[in-house]
This record gives C-alpha cells, structure tokens and sequence, in this order.
C-alpha cells in the first residue's frame, strides 16, 4: 500500500485540479483512468483493484510513495463517487 501524499503533494494535487490540469477518461466503481499534466510532463494516471498508478518517475526513487498526480485524481474520484 503506498504511502499517503505529503501536504506539499496535496496542494500540489489541489492546485492541478484547480488550473484544471486533470482529465478523468474513463469512470467505474472500482476504476479510474486519468491524463494528468504535469509541471514535467504529461502523465496517465490509473486506479485498479484498489491500487493507484501513475507513469511519474516517483515510483523510481520512492516506490511506497504515492504522487501527486495520483492525490489530484484520487480527489477528483471522490468527489465524483459522492455525488
């Protein structure tokens, strides 16, 4: 299970949701697939059988760390299962 995003991460998250950088592809109970621009790059973000993925080098350096790519579509998700 991956570490959970730092506060850096999560306002990093909050602020490419807010510049609108996030583009949720597809939707399901248990799945998601995003494309997530980055500062560096561009980035596909995935949500499957409970993991979160994203094509950011972090996993290189950091494999239990969960990315803030990852956090801004994963508040994103939330928010579109609550409604």
């Amino acid at each position: 299970m991956a570490q959970a995003p730092s506060r850096k991460q999560w306002r990093k998250a909050a602020r490419l949701l807010y510049q609108r950088r996030v583009r949720i592809r597809s939707f399901g109970r248990d799945t998601c697939a995003a494309e997530v621009r980055g500062d560096s790059g561009v980035y596909e973000v995935t949500l499957e059988r409970g993991e979160w993925r994203c094509t950011c080098k972090l996993k290189e350096f950091r494999p239990s760390w969960l990315c803030s790519h990852c956090a801004a579509v994963k508040l994103a998700y939330n928010t579109i299962r609550e409604a």
